[in-house]
């Protein structure tokens, strides 16, 4: 038996035993409460009956206390609920304000009184709030959290970067890559040492890196942003119920990667109609000037259908609404069946940075062989007042660039009984947005679109099965073309074609072409042509079975992820390289560089089992305990070939 059917075998195998014909959930996105019910003297009480209510959509999880009075109640979620415990010769116990969390595991000692049933006694649990179950650092963030804090952008990096231990990439990300500037270091870690997962299931499908003149195909270890790395792609802020960091010490239900934790749940809808409408406007009139634009004034401004250049200007627009499903004298869905709608539009022109880069001086511009000139002539004139210089001028840049976001999401949860629930929730989020250096301007486009069902059910008192399936598609697109631009107030239009220029014949009009000058002391300047595509698709199954045993709270699951990446870049690259004056003045390239590529298409296997125990040796004692296994195998292409 080879070693692949063998990981196989065994998969298949851990999969039947944890999944005893029951419907099921991941537990990461979800809270678990469990307790003990006892009277007054300490007695365990058995068959009580529990209620789990959630204030807002009434919806209710439903158990009962085992033989020596302990229950379950899995795969909650995230919100504000009560919980009323009942049995027969004692008075009704109603728990109100109990907040649970995505990941929680609240763990109750409930006391009944003995009395009529029809006597309640009410108990505030809004103070309970710290972990005694185990000892992750983590940070939850809400919903009202997020109502009551103001967002620059709407998007939530900004409340992640306020955890303690996590810092943000640098703004003055590589140009042209999709989500380059939503990257997140959590403890030293890179920023690819991080997961990601939405509703319980694998966000972290983001595309390859199409920029420059090697292209990766990527392996499922970044998040699935917009092309302006912000994370509308995951959840819109106001379709975001919560979400939590897990910076270190996570159990073993958690892994994949060395670096932060993020589980985000998205919202649901109530037994009422509600909904909002937003509209974010930012503008520069209203904004303090910036101290470099206040004193250098660059004659130089890119142009896309206008003259002149662009200040920053953000619109961001949309809306919520959820409700109950009801279809008059046919069906009436308040408490079992809602839908959740959502819908973020994004518009933003952005400026950059001043950046002072290096540009062909006009001098050598003359002196050059005229079969040479075309290609220095692609490069932007100097916009500097000073004396020009023999081989390289010094040029400043500062441009403000379009991007677009539009993320819309539906979710539909349902309640078959109080001990078995489901939900469906569909995402999709177009983006796109343009970089500029010197005169190559990059533009990309993404698509990303996920599909995610969630199932949780109750199969006794002391015995829960949670189930997660999710699918997600990511396109992306990336085009560099020659641009025409102002230079001095000279208009130089239409530019020549670079791989002309560089000897491609036209039969290859779809390659990619570079020309870069290093004048060793002075600068560099480099300009390029390109087009490329990446996609990746990806399927993730979770699934974790729950037992409480007495004093232990043990969870087992699987995580299987199955990813399939394409990249596809230009299949012809040519590269010419000049790195001194006398290169430029002979027409003598100190490096030239043809290469031939073929697109590529690995596929990931992902494989990982747990176990995880929560023992509460005393009312101040809980030890957490836990192994995890996990199985990466190399990738391999398409059929089983090492390539494609």
């Amino acid at each position: 038996m080879t070693k692949r059917t063998c990981a196989l075998t065994i998969k298949w195998i851990l999969c039947i035993a944890i999944m005893p014909g029951a419907q099921v959930f991941a537990q990461v996105n979800t809270a678990n409460v469990v307790g003990i019910v006892e009277d007054s003297t300490e007695a365990r009480i058995p068959d009580a009956t529990l209620k789990l209510i959630n204030t807002l959509t009434g919806t209710e999880n439903g158990s009962t206390t085992s033989h020596n009075g302990v229950f379950l109640l899995p795969g909650v979620l995230p919100g504000s609920y009560m919980l009323e415990i009942e049995r027969e010769g004692f008075a009704t116990a109603q728990v109100t304000g109990l907040i649970l969390n995505m990941g929680d595991t609240k763990n109750l000692l409930i006391h009944l009184r003995i009395g009529s049933v029809t006597e309640t006694v009410q108990i505030d649990a809004s103070g309970v709030t710290i972990n005694t179950v185990d000892a992750s650092v983590s940070t939850v963030i809400d919903r009202k959290f997020v109502a009551n804090i103001p967002l620059n952008g709407r998007s939530f990096q900004d409340l992640i970067s306020m955890t303690s231990g996590v810092l943000t990439d640098s703004p003055q990300a590589i140009a042209g890559q999709l989500g380059a500037n939503g990257g997140l270091s959590v403890n030293g870690q890179r920023t690819n040492a991080n997961y990601f997962m939405v509703d319980g299931v694998s966000a972290n499908f983001g595309t390859a890196s199409l920029t420059g003149s090697r292209k990766i195909p990527a392996d499922g270890s970044l998040p699935g942003l917009t092309a302006l790395g912000t994370t509308q792609s995951l959840a819109s802020v106001d379709a975001l119920e919560e979400f939590r960091i897990l910076g270190s010490n996570y159990s073993a239900e958690y892994g994949g990667t060395l670096g932060g934790q993020f589980t985000l749940a998205t919202r649901s809808g109530t037994n009422a109609i509600h909904g909002d409408l937003y509209d974010s406007r930012r503008y520069n009139p209203p904004d303090s000037i910036d101290w470099f634009e206040g004193r250098i004034q660059p004659s130089y401004y890119y142009s896309s259908g206008y003259t002149s250049f662009i200040p920053y200007h953000q619109n961001d627009f949309g809306g919520t609404l959820g409700f109950p499903i009801i279809l008059p004298s046919v069906y009436d869905g308040r408490e079992r069946t809602s839908l959740f709608l959502s819908f973020e539009q994004m518009h933003v022109h952005e400026p950059t940075a001043f950046l002072t880069q290096y540009v062909p001086s006009r001098q050598i511009r003359k002196d050059a062989p005229s079969e040479l000139q075309a290609v220095l002539d692609e490069f932007p004139l100097s916009n500097s007042n000073g004396q020009s210089e023999p081989l390289m001028d010094p040029y400043i840049a500062y441009f403000s660039m379009p991007g677009n976001v539009r993320a819309t999401s539906i979710r539909l949860d349902h309640a078959f009984s109080p001990k078995l629930q489901a939900f469906l929730r569909y995402s999709g989020s177009p983006s796109d947005s343009q970089a500029l250096n010197l005169s190559s301007l990059t533009s990309t486009h993404g698509y990303i679109q996920t599909m995610t069902f969630g199932a949780a059910a109750r199969l006794s008192a002391t015995r829960s099965n949670d189930f997660r399936l999710g699918y997600a598609s990511n396109a992306s697109q990336l085009g560099t073309s020659l641009s025409a631009y102002y230079a001095a107030d000279i208009y130089v239009a239409p530019l020549t074609n670079l791989l002309t220029d560089l000897g491609v014949p036209d039969s290859h009009a779809s390659a990619r072409g570079q020309a870069y000058i290093h004048i060793p002391g002075i600068g560099e300047s480099t300009i390029d042509v390109d087009q490329a595509t990446s996609s990746l698709r990806q399927w993730n199954f979770r699934d974790t079975f729950s037992l409480q045993a007495g004093r232990h709270f043990l969870r087992l699951g699987i995580d299987d992820r199955h990813i399939v990446s394409n990249v596809t870049p230009a299949p012809l690259s040519v590269e010419a390289d000049f790195f001194d004056q006398d290169s430029l003045l002979n027409n003598l390239a100190s490096d030239i560089s043809i290469t031939r590529t073929q697109p590529a298409t690995p596929i990931f296997n992902e494989f990982s089992a747990f176990l995880q125990d929560e023992w509460k040796v005393s009312k101040s004692l809980t030890l957490s305990s836990g192994l995890r296994w996990e199985v990466d195998p190399a990738p391999h292409g398409k059929n089983g070939a090492v390539r494609n």
